[in-house]
């Protein structure tokens, strides 16, 4: 390297200036060593400029050195030099440093800059310390030193609405505008940039409203934010109004305005929108992204075009865009479970030919496809492949016991099970229901209980498909009567009513029919049996039904008690039918039977209630005199 043996201070900075400004990568050792000889002694304005470069590109203990030799050529620090420090602590993570220079700096008399400010806003926010980016706010502001500017307040905004902190960020929104700060098109398009996060619709439409009434223009990532949350939520129609919108404001979509909306269009299984979207992309002169493809890909896949998913498939690699794992487990799972296994597992060979890596979702395809081709055995030995790599996944497991049950292999789907948790691997509501249903069609009744009332005491419930087979059991002739009413009967009740939604209103007759016909045959529930039957009925609107059952109790030896009447009378109060309520409020209590707190408090809810007519308000009224 050439020694640099005579140049004027003036040229120095000349040299340097442009190196901090272009982070061009130049270690001014030669220089830095030569400045304390006579030829050549740097003023504090030169030696700063270096400190700055040596910070710009990252080498702190460069510009820290530095320093140390402003101090020992006799130079007093500067606000412009402790600036470069501020900065320097900021772009290397040591805020902590950062903030106590900052102390310093004020301790020693000299007044902070913006740049000071900016430094230290943008090292706060970065680190995630709102909190702290507040308080030096307000002590800048009590400092008197600045009135901080539009960019601070975005700086902090910005943040605060990464952390789904909006109510704040909007007070201080509302604090810039008070004070004649004027939001520009960066603070309205972080601001709607949080709504959109939150989902808030309305607010981030209103936002945008507010925007335009003030002159000032959204740009391409503001409208693209808006009409992407629009899509996600299906609201394809109020995501092409938009873009109309935009167009019309004179801002050109662009790749990731388009991929939004094919996006959108997927999801909502308009697949001949999506595609005519892409032809519009194409004739503008974009390039789809590797999103846009992937979304493609997966939305062809799963409408049985797979002939125009290859297509899409090799478009991509034509657009040096290379295929990820998920792309890939798009095609594979479409083709296992169109019975494609063979071709399934040649894809696979050929994706790893491709350098990705299969993952677990991968992997579970192929069993889920292994065991639906009858092939038990290959998805045994994926699986066997997961565990023993410590890869223990209840997908997986979910997947292995379904297959076995459907083998009929009961007791290997069960100690399944008992190795999951074993694993740390929990059972979720889909392992539950799955291994139940497989023991209700291998006709174990016993076991299958039990693992309803397992799945029960985890929170679980019992989904559509597990009803379904609880009632085909219910019709079974090999199951006796007597079974089915003191054993099978409460579970399913219990199961039925407990999410009544998920049942198919032809099923739930089917098993009142069955419950009928369980006490014709004089094989009486209990009365425990009888209360979870009539909160059933209740609960999905049965009432008459209720009431009929109710009527029946008395005939079968099993008279209402208390907790009966208190459960068909909130059926009727719930249902507004405040007649029909008092009236066995009246039976209730001349059986010396009490309403309950939960019932009393439905009484007195309905007083206030402006839907309930004067009529009834009268009713209610002279029942609370009474």
């Amino acid at each position: 390297m050439y020694m640099i043996r005579s140049i004027s201070v003036n040229v120095g900075e000349a040299i340097l200036r442009p190196c901090f400004h272009g982070a061009t990568l130049i270690k001014f050792r030669p220089l830095h060593f030569h400045g304390r000889s006579s030829s050549l002694r740097p003023n504090d304005y030169s030696l700063t400029i270096l400190a700055n470069c040596y910070y710009h590109l990252n080498f702190v203990d460069l510009g820290f050195s530095v320093l140390a030799i402003i101090i020992k050529l006799g130079f007093q620090p500067d606000i412009v030099t402790f600036n470069t420090l501020i900065n320097g602590f900021v772009r290397t993570h040591q805020l902590d440093k950062a903030v106590h220079l900052l102390d310093k700096i004020l301790k020693l008399g000299l007044q902070p800059t913006l740049v000071t400010y900016g430094s230290m806003f943008k090292g706060l926010c970065r680190s995630g310390d709102n909190a702290g980016a507040l308080k030096l706010l307000r002590n800048m502001e009590s400092y008197g030193h600045f009135m901080p500017n539009h960019v601070i307040y975005n700086t902090i905004i910005d943040s605060l609405c990464k952390d789904q902190l909006l109510p704040q960020a909007l007070l201080l929104f509302k604090e810039m505008k008070i004070k004649g700060i004027s939001p520009d098109v960066v603070t309205y398009t972080t601001l709607i940039r949080g709504m959109c996060t939150l989902g808030q619709q309305k607010e981030a439409q209103q936002m945008l409203t507010e925007m335009l009434r003030n002159n000032i223009t959204p740009d391409i990532q503001t409208y693209s934010m808006l009409i992407d949350m629009y899509c996600k939520d299906g609201k394809m129609d109020e995501a092409e109004k938009l873009m109309d919108l935009m167009v019309e404001n004179g801002c050109k979509p662009n790749v990731v305005t388009y991929s939004g909306l094919i996006n959108g269009y997927c999801k909502s299984k308009r697949i001949d929108r999506a595609l005519g979207l892409l032809e519009e992309l194409n004739f503008k002169g974009l390039t789809p992204d590797f999103i846009m493809y992937s979304t493609l890909i997966d939305a062809l896949c799963k409408v049985n075009q797979l002939k125009l998913a290859h297509q899409f498939f090799k478009e991509m690699e034509a657009h040096g865009l290379k295929p990820d794992v998920i792309t890939w487990n798009s095609l594979l799972d479409w083709m296992c479970k169109n019975e494609q296994i063979d071709e399934a597992i040649a894809t696979m060979k050929e994706m790893e030919a491709n350098g990705v890596v299969p993952n677990i979702i991968t992997y579970s395809i192929l069993m889920d496809g292994f065991c639906e081709a009858n092939r038990l055995r290959e998805a045994m030995d994926i699986f066997s492949l997961l565990t023993a790599k410590g890869l223990h996944d209840v997908h997986a497991y979910t997947i292995m016991i379904k297959g076995f049950c459907k083998e009929g292999l009961l007791v290997k789907a069960d100690e399944l099970l008992k190795n999951m948790e074993d694993n740390k691997c929990f059972p979720n509501e889909c392992t539950f229901n799955t291994i139940i249903r497989g023991f209700i069609d291998g006709k174990d009744v016993g076991r299958a209980l039990e693992l309803v009332r397992l799945m029960r005491s985890k929170g679980f419930v019992a989904d559509n498909h597990t009803i379904s087979s609880f009632v085909s059991l219910l019709s079974d002739p090999n199951i006796s009567d007597a079974d089915k009413a003191k054993t099978l009967m409460p579970v399913f009740w219990n199961c039925q009513f407990k999410h009544a939604c998920l049942c198919e209103a032809g099923k739930l007759r089917e098993a009142l029919d069955t419950f009928s016909s369980l006490t014709e045959k004089r094989l009486l529930p209990t009365i425990y049996t009888y209360n979870i039957v009539v909160k059933g009925l209740c609960e999905t609107g049965f009432l008459n039904d209720a009431i009929e059952l109710v009527g029946r109790m008395e005939e079968n030896g099993c008279p209402p008690d208390e907790c009966t009447y208190n459960i068909i009378i909130r059926g009727f109060l719930k249902g507004k039918d405040i007649s029909k309520a008092l009236e066995l409020v009246t039976a209730m209590r001349s059986k010396k039977f009490v309403a309950d707190a939960y019932t009393a408090s439905l009484f007195f809810s309905l007083l206030t209630d402006h839907t309930v007519c004067d009529s009834d308000r009268a009713l209610l009224q002279n029942y609370f005199k009474s």
